[in-house]
């Protein structure tokens, strides 16, 4: 049967390729054994972890396989940590309670296979990853594992004659059924690649190799003040607008990133403007009698078109200002980046992928660590119930044997009364058997003289007696019962003469 020689979820351990112990990867050891008929047993050991891969938004994770079939044979072995750990990876591996740090060294015959999630396709050439001390564990053949062995308690023989005196070692099947056969997939560990981590290479304000950054541009505090001084030119842009805002025939205002409707040219606009302009100028200006005499009218009107175009600036320009709302102020362009502005999305993005990382790993970690403590609550609780079943069942072996020798003490004790009392009854009924006897004894002697005195009267008496009263009385029996028997028998006879009789 397979079993799981530390926790269901795997301990704390720390791997690294046994020629730099500087390159420290964080994991979670999974070691499982299967002890056949010998020389065969089966061991697979797995090193987990959750490992950043690129293009891939979220920690994926993956397993590092070292099968029993790789082993080189009389190359592994267990036993104590001889190399100078940091103090953060002694605490790490360190389990609750009693401690006891163990290396495990492996060599294999060739680099360990990966297993990767299904998630990520069947299909995969390669994974880059930006983890060095995966790629450096997975690619060498010579690994020392750091991890806590009171983790594996009882089970360390098993682990250590698998891994130093069996010689046929094989790989524990994976069952296809199981979930980690339908959550993983295994490839060999060529498919892992080293690539630079790209939330490392932020720009930095400092750097000048960096692209220089547009100029800062000041933005005043207050907008630049109109030019309240109207040439022809900006009287008829001013007065075009005024009116097509007025015109009841213009089209509606439209919405700004609308295309705009196809109309005439700005100089048609302007045309007209001022001729109906001039229309109303020259009918308010002229009295009633000149605008009824059409020649004067036209003497008029050409008069007015020839000096309009030099009296039309000042006109304008003295009634427009009543007749016009101020220009609206110019739109204010977007202040141009800055270098903080131009910093900040990246180093967002990062900071909420740092934090979202931070905050995983510190939820996974407390975990673990919780579930640990409850696993080891539990095998210590579980442990202190065996050792109090243990005591409890002594102690009731123990008062079950005094009371049993106390129960045949007071048996023997009772036995021992009860057979005086016997024999001191049997005592009294001797006596009581005696005295009864030579009671009786007395009372047949002296029955036994009265009937010799009876029988001597009876043989002196008897010459006296005719023959029938004598043949009548030795039939009468010698025996008291039988005696009395037959004087019932003559009553009764003497009771029918009696009742055969006549009545005188």
């Amino acid at each position: 049967m397979v079993v799981k020689l530390v926790q269901s979820k795997g301990a704390s351990a720390f791997a690294c390729p046994s020629s730099d112990h500087s390159v420290l990867w964080p994991c979670s050891l999974v070691i499982l054994h299967d002890k056949l008929p010998a020389p065969t047993q089966q061991l697979s050991i797995h090193l987990e972890a959750s490992v950043r891969i690129h293009s891939v938004q979220d920690e994926q994770p993956l397993v590092l396989c070292f099968d029993g079939d790789n082993l080189v044979p009389g190359k592994a072995f267990l036993g104590p940590v001889d190399v100078s750990l940091p103090a953060y990876c002694l605490n790490t591996i360190k389990r609750e309670g009693y401690s006891e740090s163990r290396m495990l060294s492996l060599t294999l015959k060739e680099p360990c296979s990966v297993r990767y999630p299904r998630a990520l396709g069947s299909g995969v050439a390669r994974l880059d990853t930006p983890c060095r001390q995966l790629v450096a564990i997975a690619s060498t053949t010579e690994i020392h594992i750091f991890f806590d062995g009171d983790w594996l308690g009882r089970r360390r023989k098993d682990l250590q004659h698998a891994v130093q005196t069996s010689s046929q070692l094989t790989a524990v099947p994976l069952q296809p059924q199981s979930v980690f056969a339908h959550t993983y997939l295994q490839v060999p560990s060529s498919i892992l690649h080293l690539v630079e981590d790209p939330d490392a290479a932020l720009p930095s304000i400092e750097d000048p190799s960096n692209e220089a950054l547009p100029p800062y541009e000041r933005t005043p505090s207050k907008r630049a003040r109109q030019d309240t001084s109207l040439s022809p030119s900006s009287l008829d842009k001013h007065l075009s607008k005024r009116l097509i805002q007025n015109n009841p025939w213009a089209s509606p205002p439209r919405k700004r990133g609308t295309p705009a409707p196809s109309t005439s040219s700005d100089d048609t606009v302007k045309v007209d403007t001022l001729s109906e302009l001039v229309q109303i100028a020259v009918n308010k200006a002229l009295p009633d009698a000149i605008r009824a005499d059409p020649t004067l009218k036209d003497l008029v009107s050409s008069a007015v078109a020839t000096a309009l175009p030099a009296l039309l600036p000042s006109i304008l320009q003295s009634i427009l200002p009543s007749m016009l709302p101020p220009p609206p102020p110019p739109p204010q362009a977007p202040p141009p980046p800055t270098p903080v502005t131009v910093i900040v999305g990246p180093l967002h993005n990062h900071i909420r992928h740092q934090a979202n990382t931070v905050v995983g790993v510190a939820a996974s970690r407390a975990l673990d660590e919780i579930s640990n403590a409850a696993y080891d609550a539990l095998e210590r609780i579980r442990a202190e119930l065996s050792e109090d079943l243990t005591d409890h069942k002594v102690d009731v072996q123990m008062v079950r044997d005094d009371h049993f020798r106390s129960f045949e003490r007071e048996c023997e004790e009772k036995v021992e009364d009860f057979r005086e009392e016997l024999d001191d009854a049997k005592k009294a009924v001797m006596e009581d058997v005696e005295l009864y006897q030579m009671d009786k004894l007395d009372e047949i002697c002296q029955k036994m003289d009265k009937k010799e005195e009876m029988a001597v009267a009876k043989v002196e008496g008897t010459s006296n007696m005719t023959a029938h009263e004598f043949a009548a009385e030795s039939a009468r029996p010698r025996c008291w019962a039988c005696r009395r028997g037959a004087e019932a028998e003559d009553y009764g006879r003497s009771e029918k003469r009696a009742k055969s009789m006549p009545l005188l």
